[in-house]
């Protein structure tokens, strides 16, 4: 299994924080979070990572750069305009050979991504949606899903009023034909594209 890292958004909502270091940068305790999904992917024995760039992508350049992630090999797309997680990975397309993980740039959230991936293949899914049970679904992309598990409804951060108890992790595992469901140059959240499948 590839990965890849959507690490390309402006990060309007840690503003103006985000106007000097890109939101994957952003420390949490002692490093970046972008640090702790690399570890974690190596940890999950995933060694091919790409990662959808746009915004202060220099600096993402840079500490991708200083010799610490050498036991991965790591490629890098660039949008010139901002293309949405969907668009973002359709602009990965080319790095898309076999099942991928997907996973938001700005994420912190570790699942056994063996065990997603073996509940991946056994669904005979094209895509996979991670989520997490939440009490209070107002903040987070709302899922809901039928006894089989299949995606039935979802609400991007749908406020008082949810249709189901359990949240999007922003954390994907997808086949390469889901790339035929995302137009070319046209911005979409990966989520609602994928939730067809």
């Amino acid at each position: 299994m590839k990965a890849i890292i959507m690490a390309g958004g402006r990060g309007t909502r840690l503003y103006p924080l985000t106007r000097f270091l890109p939101k994957p940068l952003m420390p949490v305790v002692d490093r970046p979070v972008l640090q702790y999904t690399l570890e974690h992917l190596k940890l999950s024995e995933i060694a091919n990572v790409a990662l959808s760039l746009s915004y202060q992508s220099g600096r993402i350049l840079d500490f991708l750069d200083d010799g610490r992630w050498r036991d991965l090999c790591i490629d890098t797309f660039f949008e010139t305009d901002p293309l949405g997680t969907a668009g973002g990975v359709k602009n990965s397309g080319g790095f898309i050979d076999g099942t991928t993980v997907v996973v938001s740039g700005d994420a912190l959230a570790f699942p056994p991504l063996k065990e997603a991936e073996q509940y991946h293949r056994d669904k005979k899914s094209l895509c996979t949606i991670l989520t997490v049970e939440r009490d209070n679904p107002k903040e987070y992309g709302m899922v809901s899903s039928d006894d089989n598990g299949r995606v039935v409804g979802f609400k991007e951060k749908p406020g008082a009023s949810a249709p189901g108890d359990r949240a999007n992790t922003g954390i994907y595992i997808l086949e390469p034909e889901t790339l035929s469901l995302v137009p070319e140059g046209k911005p979409l959240i990966l989520a609602k594209t994928y939730s067809r499948c």
